[in-house]
Formats: structure tokens, C-alpha cells, sequence
């Protein structure tokens, strides 16, 4: 029976197992998915769901402050917005990560009350057979595509401009190596000879 079990200790002491958990929920909010092991991702998963909620009620408690037309509000909403940053980044390790959770990833669950992530699993690590899993929010940020399509052309020109950049290079260059080629073989002869 596993009873009085509150969670997992993952074979580590309380400080190495908080920075673990800290790691994997900044990379999870940075980059929305990753591979990891089972029980790894059930105990971040554990985690990041009430990282999420708590940024989930706060831009929820701001937005109905913002609605009314009351400027004590306003200190209030500022005041909720300071203090939920501040608990969310005690288990964040960067602001960026606190800045996307709050911007980009809670507002997509505005409507969801619990269950913002899924487990996939993945299948086994290779040296040591544990059993892997893939960790990601059930709902993504959409990308623009307008932004991807100017990357795509602003990619597509600066890969003309090299090749065209690349064969000018070349013809200037082409009487060089003409020379550096007669250079060589005039060294060449000398030493045979010398012998």
C-alpha cells in the first residue's frame, strides 16, 4: 500500500529535487513541450499545473478589476499582479519564462479549471531502459504567419545575397589562385632540383 506517500522524492534530497523541479518547469513554459522521464514529468507536472493557475487567477482578478471604472482599482490591480509574479518566480528560474507563463500561456486557459497539461508516453532511454515521457500543455500558442512567412523570405534573400556575394568572391578571386597555383609549382621544381 502507498499510503501517506505526499510525493515523489526522485532519489534526491529536498535542494537538489526543487532545483529539478524548477529546471524542468522553466524549460516546459520556454519551450512548451520536453522529453524527460516518467516520473519526472508527474512530479513537474504536479508543479506547473499550480504555477498555472495561480497566473490563470491573477490576470482573471486583474481583468475584472480593469473592467470597472474605479481608480482604487488600479492599485489593487497592480498590487495582485506584483505579488502573483513574485510567488510565480519563486519556482522559475528566469523572467522570461515568469513573462511568457503570465502572457502568452495562462491567458489560453482562461476557461479551463485544472488539467492544462498532458503526458504522452514515449517509450524508453536507450542505456538505462527508463521509461521516457513527453511533458506539454494541452493547449500551444499559436505562431504568427505572418512572422513565419518574413522569416521564410528574409531567409530566402539572405541566402541569395551569400550565393551572389560568394561568386563575386570567387571571380576576384580566380586570377589569385591562378597565381598562388604558379607560385607552388615554381617552389615544387626549385626543391626537385635542388635534390
Amino acid at each position: 500500500m502507498r499510503h501517506r506517500y505526499g510525493f515523489n522524492e526522485l532519489s534526491r534530497n529536498s535542494a537538489e529535487r526543487k532545483a529539478l523541479l524548477r529546471s524542468q518547469c522553466t524549460s516546459l513554459v520556454l519551450y512548451e513541450r520536453i522529453v524527460t522521464t516518467l516520473a519526472k514529468a508527474k512530479a513537474t507536472q504536479k508543479c506547473i499545473e499550480k504555477l498555472v493557475t495561480r497566473a490563470r487567477n491573477a490576470n482573471n482578478e486583474i481583468a475584472k478589476l480593469s473592467a470597472d471604472a474605479n481608480p482604487e482599482n488600479d492599485g489593487k490591480a497592480k498590487a495582485i499582479n506584483v505579488h502573483a509574479h513574485r510567488q510565480v518566480a519563486r519556482h522559475l528560474y528566469t523572467e522570461k519564462a515568469v513573462a511568457k507563463l503570465f502572457n502568452d500561456i495562462a491567458p489560453l486557459f482562461s476557461e479551463r479549471n485544472g488539467g492544462y497539461t498532458r503526458i504522452i508516453k514515449y517509450g524508453y532511454r536507450n542505456n538505462d531502459s527508463a521509461q521516457l515521457a513527453i511533458l506539454e500543455f494541452v493547449e500551444r500558442p499559436q505562431k504568427d504567419e505572418t512572422a513565419k512567412a518574413d522569416k521564410k523570405s528574409k531567409k530566402a534573400s539572405d541566402k541569395k545575397a551569400a550565393k551572389v556575394k560568394k561568386e563575386g568572391v570567387e571571380r576576384r578571386d580566380s586570377g589569385k589562385v591562378k597565381q598562388s597555383k604558379g607560385v607552388s609549382e615554381k617552389v615544387v621544381t626549385r626543391q626537385k632540383k635542388g635534390n
